[in-house]
């Protein structure tokens, strides 16, 4: 039976979370389903989307959140999204993006969470090798640029890039 792995996002993250979704596809291959409330494939036209999205969260292995913006952090849907996985006593992989704000404005209850600053490729790699899914050098350099690894684009206080505390 697959993997099945939920991606977590906001409205503002869709082209990332898709973008990672397809990715992650490829590299995994059919060892993997894939759920993403924003994918057009995965609500059907008329299906009631809060009872599957709940249906999702709890019979999904994993959950991958993406923080793609300032804002994500204050969607009560990705942090409700983040409640019910932990809630079945599982650990989300939450992938912070770029430099959107000081590593020590992060706030609670996200904060509480070990968190992978995508400036860290050792990091998101583990992630996902975790998760199952192993990348080759391709796949890496895909996951890079939407991560948006650009030199000087994360935050100094980061304690996952480097120059970070």
């Amino acid at each position: 039976m697959p993997k099945r792995i939920f991606i977590s996002h906001d409205f503002g993250g869709t082209p990332e979370a898709v973008r990672l979704m397809e990715i992650l596809k490829t590299a995994g291959g059919s060892e993997f389903r894939f759920f993403l409330a924003s994918d057009s494939n995965s609500l059907i036209s008329g299906e009631v989307w809060l009872q599957r999205i709940l249906e999702e969260l709890w019979i999904s292995d994993e959950l991958i959140v993406l923080i793609t913006s300032r804002e994500t952090f204050a969607r009560p849907w990705v942090n409700f999204q983040i409640g019910v996985f932990v809630g079945r006593k599982r650990h989300p992989k939450i992938f912070v993006f770029g430099a959107i704000l000081p590593w020590k404005e992060i706030p609670r209850p996200i904060a509480d969470f070990q968190l992978t600053d995508t400036g860290k490729t050792d990091r998101w790699i583990n992630d996902l090798k975790d998760i199952g899914i192993v990348l080759d050098e391709q796949t890496q350099k895909e996951l890079a640029a939407l991560f948006r690894q650009e030199p000087g684009v994360f935050m100094a206080d980061s304690p996952f890039s480097p120059g970070g505390p």
